[in-house]
Order: structure tokens, then C-alpha cells, then sequence
């Protein structure tokens, strides 16, 4: 069997992590490789399950076979054609002089991956990048606290008829809303299945979604993966997300914002805590640490009244990094009702949402 060493080592390099993660089942440390008219490549945790399709094969043959060690492998041969032979639990695999010979599992041991979900609420087509920059404009904000299950992940939803993703932590929140039209129920993808997403779906150009009970599946041209859903209600939102006239409206560049967090960062505590200030048409940032203190003005377009407010640097920092606007619009609390209300950002087209809540001290 010859198989050529690149297309080999791409597929594998987007699904061996997958293999790496604790289970109690052996098994899960191969991936399952099906040589044929159509050669499929495979690996699950049971959590989340991938398939990488690959050119057709010369011949038939089927490998259950350790993922790392085979990475390994093909990661130290040269490019161009590798030979892959098996002889009845061995297989042996040679390029020129070098040849390895590893054990194999037995296939038939190994959890069918490619099935059809149960209850399926709804399923769309979109762009690939669409699915992906969405997911990736709010995975800073989802929560890494394991005692928080139902917010440990992303949450796909509809947003006034759109696609929308949501992160949080309960500190902060991000939002993006794509031009998609679509109503459903909504579901949340666990943080650790992120990565998988980006490898598998960024295969294809056009991805396509299923979302079912309690599992989401994507198919692209090239690729599958499904993965289980968080069984847990999300929290509701709407009011959390909503502005009802007691903010101020206010303008700054993103990238002098986000230049001023950073240079005050580095004298802010442990906490990381950082005061902002509104003023007219300035906006003053400032950190005091246990050996000193550090105070950064930028322009700011505000016509409000006076208002402070303590902040977590490192979060001013991930939504204005995560930010693409040249101006990002803020929605400040008045002076009057500023106690536990939150700041918003808002990008100028409104897709993109980041929501800080200011830190009582």
C-alpha cells in the first residue's frame, strides 16, 4: 500500500490530540485508518469524534493503530511516497531504509463515529471562516471554572432572527452576530472541543450544521466531527445584554485603548485591577501596585458626566484584542446608576458585543 507522506501527516497533525486526552478505554489512544475507494481517517474520545477524508487508495486495507507513535512517524520521514503493509496484527511502514513495525488494535474493538444524530432540531450551510470567526470572537470569555459546567463553553444561538455566539464567565460576556438567518433553541459546545473545530471544519470551504439532542455534527467536503453538546441550561441573557437609557454614549480608538491598558498594566496588583476614568473628551487609566503606580490619558469622545470605574485589566485587554474596528463605541453607565451596571463594547456594524463588569474595591 503507498500513500503519500503529506496528505498522510496533515490529516493526522488535525486529529491526534483528540487521541491524547484521558479515557479509561485503550482503544482511544489509536486512530482507525480504512484504505479504499474512499480512505477515511478517524479518532474519538467519545466526546468528540472526527473524520478526515483522504485521496482513494490503490488498494483495501484497514489499520487500528496508536495515533502519537504514527504521527511521530510520519512527522520524521521525507516527503513523497511511504509504503504501509500489514501482516495480520503488525504493521510495517517504509520509506527507503527505514522501516517501523508497530502493533495493531483490533478494528472491530474500535466506536463507530460516522452515525446519524438523535432529534435533530435544525441544520444550515454556511461559510466555514463565517462559523469559525464567530466562534472565535467570544472563546476569551467562556468560563474555565469546572464548578460553572453550564458556562464552560460557546454558546450557538439565535440572535433577532441571526446566528449569534455567546462566551462568558459571569464577569464578562461576548456576543457576535453573523448575517445568517436562522431560529433555534441553541446549544452549547464545550471549550475543549475548540480546537477540534478549527482543525476539522477549517478543512472545508462550505460546513454544514446539524444540531441535534444532545450532540452537534459538522460535515464539510473534506471532513466530519461531532461533538457533545453541555447538558445544562445556559443562563438567560436578554436582560444582561440589553441597554435601557441609563448609559452614556461614548468613542475611542481601539488600538490607543488597548496600548493604555497595557502600559498601565504593568504596575497593576495581583488582582490586576485598573481604574478608569471618564472625563470630557478624556479618558485617564491608571494601576498602583506595591512598588508604584502608573497613569495613561487618551482622546475620548464623551460628553457625560464624571464617572469611575474599577476594571480588570485583563479583560479590557481580551475584548479590545479580540476587537476589529479602528473605533469601538461604549456604552458607559451613567454617573447616577453606575453601581453594578456594566460597560459595553460595541463594534460600529453592532455584530460584536463585549460586556466588563467594573470590580467593587
Amino acid at each position: 500500500m503507498i500513500i503519500e507522506r503529506d496528505a498522510f501527516y496533515d490529516a493526522l497533525q488535525k486529529l491526534v490530540g483528540i487521541t491524547e486526552r484521558r479515557s479509561v478505554l485503550p482503544v482511544l489512544k489509536n486512530i482507525k485508518v480504512v484504505f479504499g475507494e474512499k480512505t477515511t481517517v478517524t479518532a474519538t474520545d467519545l466526546e468528540v469524534s472526527a473524520m478526515v477524508t483522504l485521496p482513494q487508495a490503490d488498494d483495501e486495507m484497514e489499520l487500528c493503530i496508536n495515533g502519537r507513535l504514527l504521527f511521530d512517524i510520519l512527522k520524521g520521514l521525507e516527503k513523497g511516497d511511504v509504503d504501509i503493509l500489514r501482516d495480520g496484527a503488525i504493521a510495517y511502514i517504509k520509506q527507503g531504509k527505514t522501516v517501523y513495525t508497530l502493533a495493531l488494535a483490533d478494528s472491530g474493538d474500535y466506536p463507530s463515529v460516522d452515525k446519524d444524530l438523535e432529534d435533530v432540531s435544525v441544520e444550515f450551510t454556511l461559510e466555514s471562516k463565517v462559523l469559525l470567526d464567530a466562534i472565535r470572537r467570544v472563546e476569551y470569555a467562556v468560563s474555565d471554572d469546572d464548578t460553572r459546567y453550564q458556562i464552560g463553553g460557546v454558546r450557538l444561538m439565535t440572535h433577532n432572527g441571526k446566528l449569534a455566539t455567546i462566551g462568558t464567565d459571569g464577569y464578562r460576556l461576548a456576543m457576535n452576530i453573523k448575517d445568517t438567518p436562522l431560529v433555534f433553541d441553541g446549544v452549547t459546545i464545550p471549550k475543549k472541543a475548540l480546537s477540534d473545530i478549527y482543525n476539522i471544519v477549517g478543512m472545508g470551504e462550505q460546513v454544514n450544521v446539524s444540531v441535534g439532542k444532545s450532540a452537534v455534527k459538522f460535515v464539510t467536503a473534506k471532513s466530519l466531527l461531532i461533538c457533545r453538546t453541555i447538558d445544562a441550561a445556559y443562563p438567560q441573557l436578554d436582560a444582561v445584554i440589553s441597554v435601557n437609557g441609563d448609559h452614556n454614549d461614548a468613542a475611542v480608538n481601539r488600538i490607543e485603548f488597548l496600548r493604555a491598558v497595557k502600559k498601565v498594566m504593568i504596575m497593576a496588583p495581583k488582582d490586576r485591577v485598573i481604574k478608569a476614568s471618564f472625563m470630557k473628551n478624556v479618558l485617564s487609566l491608571q494601576a498602583e501596585g506595591d512598588v508604584g503606580k502608573a497613569k495613561e490619558t487618551i482622546p475620548l469622545e464623551y460628553d457625560g458626566g464624571d464617572v469611575d470605574f474599577c476594571l480588570n485589566g485583563k479583560f479590557l485587554i481580551d475584548v479590545l484584542g479580540n476587537g476589529t474596528d479602528d473605533t469601538v463605541i461604549l456604552k458607559t453607565p451613567k454617573p447616577e446608576c453606575a453601581v453594578g451596571r456594566s460597560i459595553f463594547f460595541i463594534e460600529k456594524d453592532a455584530a460584536t458585543l463585549g460586556i466588563v463588569m467594573p470590580i467593587r474595591v
